[in-house]
């Protein structure tokens, strides 16, 4: 388990997503439907959280989803604006998206969950926890920290910058990528910066409750 975590934040510090203004997709590339029930149409807060979401959009957002669930109402989808500005299709609450950054959150929690628990240590190398297979050719790697990757600090290539995977990200915008593919754009490239002691990085997630 801890191992399957810090794999996945090793991939984290290396990742951002790409976009491109000339991808285009007809209206029916975004049907969809939800393979569970909800509740949202009989919830008794429907339209307070619909008429957030409706702030928000009108503040400038394209298109918004937001989840909400408790024992009373049940689980509440509702979204806001387009999934698609050039074809003016609207977002649906089924409509999947890339989680990006956010991820960061869990992961970050999880890896102190499992610090609480006595499981592992911030200042332990990944080493300890990867095989040298995961981090072959990953230059830093070897003597990268938990507490490095989770602050950024360890100065691994960032595989963003691999224009090889730029484009193979561009041609095929729902392709599910394997950590080891992702990795695999990091190898043999030098640090972007030396590795430092301390560093901060500020991620803005919001979440709603009631």
């Amino acid at each position: 388990m801890k191992s399957s975590f810090l794999y996945l934040l090793l991939v984290m510090v290396l990742s951002a997503l790409a976009c491109t203004e000339d991808d285009q997709y007809p209206s029916s590339f975004y049907n969809c439907f939800l393979y569970f029930q909800d509740s949202s149409l009989v919830n008794s807060s429907s339209s307070k959280y619909q008429q957030l979401l409706d702030e928000i959009k009108s503040s400038g957002v394209p298109g918004i989803q937001m989840s909400i669930q408790n024992k009373t109402d049940g689980m509440w989808l509702g979204t806001s604006g387009k999934v698609d500005l050039k074809t003016s299709t609207d977002l649906n609450s089924c409509n999947h998206t890339r989680v990006g950054s956010t991820v960061k959150t869990f992961t970050a929690t999880t890896i102190f969950l499992l610090k609480e628990e006595g499981k592992l240590n911030l200042d332990d190398k990944i080493t300890e926890y990867l095989s040298a297979g995961d981090i072959k050719g990953i230059e830093n790697a070897e003597k990268a920290t938990i507490r490095q990757l989770l602050q950024h600090s360890s100065g691994i290539y960032n595989y963003i910058q691999n224009l090889k995977f730029q484009t193979g990200s561009l041609n095929d915008l729902i392709k599910v990528w394997t950590p080891n593919e992702l990795l695999d754009y990091a190898r043999e490239r030098k640090l972007i910066f030396l590795p430092v002691k301390t560093f901060c990085i500020l991620i803005l997630t919001t979440f709603f409750w009631e």
